[in-house]
């Protein structure tokens, strides 16, 4: 059984045994603990998921075709205008630098933010967190602050 540890200090660190080492299932939102055959939580009526056993596999198979397919995407011609006979087909880059030369820096922008630099940046996020499993939180770090035990609060029952 793997355990982590938690502090810096050996002498108060605490080995700590997470619920699906322990043939549980812990709840996303509120942090209660059920066992594998629960499909809701009795304490907040969340329904009760667990991660898939193949870990980050399907998260690398869907960032390699997604750059796959967008190098293509940024590749082929789609944009395509014709004026008084001539036709010219741009990609995606081409059509940013005519859109500046027309002067429509606004649409320019756009289309450059929409289709090279949020798609570049997904990506290197996925890859980020997929390589260093370690930057991402636990999801409970603080459940007294989720956003869900907050309107339960707030509401009556």
């Amino acid at each position: 059984m793997r355990e982590q540890r938690l502090g810096s200090d050996p002498l108060t660190a605490a080995a700590v045994v997470t619920a699906r080492e322990s043939g549980l299932i812990a709840c996303t939102t509120c942090g209660k603990v059920w066992s594998p055959e629960a499909e809701i939580c009795g304490h907040c009526e969340t329904p009760l998921i667990t991660r898939p056993a193949q870990g980050l596999s399907p998260v690398w198979a869907w960032l390699v075709a997604g750059i796959l397919l967008y190098i293509p995407a940024n590749m082929w011609p789609m944009l395509i205008t014709r004026t008084l006979g001539r036709e010219d087909a741009s990609t995606i880059l081409g059509g940013v630098v005519e859109l500046t030369q027309l002067g429509s820096y606004g649409v320019a922008f756009i289309v450059f933010f929409a289709s090279i630099v949020i798609p570049v940046a997904k990506f290197a996020a996925i890859a980020v967190l997929g390589w260093r499993p370690d930057l991402r939180r636990p999801a409970l770090r603080y459940p007294s602050l989720s956003l869900c035990s907050a309107l339960k609060r707030l509401t009556p029952d």
